[in-house]
């Protein structure tokens, strides 16, 4: 049985607190690494202590077969309580016939929770009381969860957590293989993957992608994100030709196949382990030191999910997160300061992007903060790149207006 750090009991207390002033749906954020499936675990070890049926529900096989494990280790009585994936739960308790019923409803990964088989979950069992769980409660829609939970728990932030040991601290690096600019959005407000594989042919970047990772992490191992399955058995193929051992993992391996992947990266045998939308929302994978970020994203969710996933604390780690395609400009890193509600998120004014406020060292490519004079990972002294191209363009119109104007400029 494990012992709930201070800020985890806390999470705990808040949750039983709300319950007792009647709210009786609470949702829960949290960042990624906090430990987020120890506090179910408790949360579900004191109500089936009290003879209350727990119900846990999660949209992903494999999340059940972990959370499984976690429930146990915390002696949560599971003649109580049923670990399952969200379709499996609505087949199998909303049939007329099932008696069983849930005093409480965990889901995890709660950002997923406006789909209808959840929905349909909550309906069915009104009395029951609900807490969800996400490090990110934000949807591309903009469409909050004021109607589906009645009050928001805020967990530490992702500083205090590095702060005080419990993440590792990272450095964040950024070389900008594509131009995102020219995608194109799929219905669901995330780029499409066409229009993706047509910009990283344009540019044929798969040998930057490997010199990258040489310049910021060489001989560590690294996780790669890449946008389809073929995109990332290139990049494989790059790596094993440059003599670095790399293997490609995707929901379509099989799963003995993808075991002896994981354990061999594991033992340190592979070095960069490629995937397409497998290694992100509570996948259980191997510690490693590196992220290499080549999927471009729309969606605050991926990106924390996959920018953080080399973030679990070892003493003397320093994670290294290597984006090459420019998502920091969109969502900053991962301790930026962020307000998280249960309201719907308002647009840009303007409907366009927030400006970001950091940059890139011209010298050792660290993204930093915008107004840094000296960069604080080489020394040298930088300057915003698009703030001076905007002051070259208003200086050139200068020069066309007076020249045109016959007045002589030196």
């Amino acid at each position: 049985m494990f012992k709930l750090y201070d800020y985890q009991e806390k999470i705990v207390i808040d949750v039983f607190n709300k319950f007792k002033e009647g709210k009786r749906a609470i949702l829960v954020q949290s960042p990624a690494g906090s430990g987020k499936s120890i506090i179910m675990a408790e949360l579900a070890r004191r109500m089936t202590a009290q003879n209350r049926n727990v119900l846990f529900i999660v949209h992903r096989q494999e999340i059940v077969e972990q959370i499984q494990d976690e429930f146990s280790q915390q002696e949560v009585n599971m003649d109580r309580c049923i670990c399952t994936t969200v379709v499996r739960a609505k087949n199998r308790l909303l049939d007329p016939d099932n008696t069983w019923k849930p005093d409480l409803i965990l889901t995890d990964e709660t950002h997923h929770s406006r789909a209808k088989t959840y929905q349909k979950i909550y309906h069915y069992f009104p009395y029951a009381l609900r807490v969800g769980f996400t490090a990110t409660p934000w949807r591309l829609s903009g469409k909050g969860f004021e109607d589906i939970y009645a009050d928001l728990i805020i967990g530490p932030s992702v500083s205090w957590l590095i702060r005080n040991k419990h993440l590792a601290p990272f450095k964040y690096y950024s070389e900008r293989l594509i131009d995102t600019d020219d995608l194109s959005k799929a219905s669901t407000g995330d780029y499409t993957t066409k229009s993706i594989t047509q910009e990283v042919n344009r540019h044929q970047i798969l040998g930057d992608v490997v010199e990258s990772y040489k310049k910021f992490a060489n001989g560590e191992q690294a996780i790669l994100y890449a946008h389809d399955v073929d995109y990332s058995q290139k990049v494989v193929k790059r790596f094993q030709d440059n003599g670095i051992n790399a293997e490609h993992c995707d929901s379509t391996t099989p799963a003995k196949e993808r075991d002896r992947i994981m354990n061999d990266f594991r033992e340190g045998k592979i070095k960069i382990l490629s995937n397409v939308d497998l290694i992100s929302e509570g996948f259980d994978v191997p510690d490693c030191s590196c992220v290499i970020l080549l999927r471009p994203t729309a969606s605050l969710v991926i990106d924390v999910q996959q920018s953080m996933r080399c973030m679990r604390y070892k003493p003397n780690k320093v994670a290294k997160i290597i984006d090459l395609v420019g998502n920091y400009k969109l969502f900053g890193l991962p301790d930026t300061p962020r307000k998280w509600s249960l309201k719907d998120r308002p647009k840009p004014k303007g409907g366009g992007m927030v400006p970001s406020p950091y940059k890139e060292c011209q010298y050792c490519q660290a993204v930093i903060g915008k107004r840094c004079v000296i960069c604080p990972e080489c020394g040298e002294r930088v300057f915003d790149i698009e703030e001076v191209d905007k002051q070259m363009e208003a200086l050139g119109e200068f020069f066309f207006i007076t020249n045109y104007s016959g007045i002589k400029v030196k």
